[in-house]
């Protein structure tokens, strides 16, 4: 019934125009053709549902860090502080946009970072941290990225400080 309302919508149209063509100093005037009254409440809900999910894929996450799955004791703990700092602050240096500015080439969305604190160490008044930094996407092509980012900072008396970073060649795995 739907597609019955949307042909009989088309070929008013289409009549419309051939007229107008036909006689151009002419006005037209036509009814309109309106669909009987549905509720169409559902699928209103339905297309809301789904453009928020779409709007929610894309949203940009921030970093989330998390500790070296072998740590244990005190370096354990210093790894849950130090990520939840890193977490908090959502530092992106510029290196690391620079580093994965091919992402800006393919359909696929930026919607954050995962890090993992790999290695810890002392450092003069404090500690030294190396974390490896992945880019979380969605899609578009993209199955599978080998590409990662390290690292450097130094954690002292609570406060973080960017030492630099050292890039990989990207692996891509993409498909049609």
């Amino acid at each position: 019934m739907r597609r019955n309302l949307i042909v009989a919508a088309f070929a008013s149209l289409v009549t419309v125009s051939v007229f107008a063509a036909q006689h151009p100093g002419r006005r037209v005037q036509s009814e309109a053709v309106f669909a009987p009254k549905q509720d169409f409440a559902g699928e209103r809900a339905h297309a809301r549902q789904e453009f928020a999910a779409r709007q929610n894929e894309t949203r940009y996450r921030g970093l989330v860090v998390s500790p070296h799955p072998e740590a244990a004791g005190a370096d354990r703990e210093l790894q849950r502080q130090v990520s939840a700092l890193m977490e908090r602050l959502d530092f992106v240096p510029d290196q690391r946009l620079r580093h994965f500015r091919w992402l800006n080439h393919v359909p696929a969305v930026l919607t954050g970072w995962e890090g993992t604190i790999e290695d810890t160490a002392p450092a003069p008044g404090g500690v030294r941290l190396m974390m490896k930094v992945y880019p979380k996407h969605t899609g578009g092509g993209i199955a599978a990225v080998d590409d990662h980012y390290v690292e450097y900072y130094r954690y002292a008396q609570g406060r973080l400080q960017y030492l630099g970073a050292e890039g990989t060649p990207a692996k891509v795995i993409t498909f049609n």
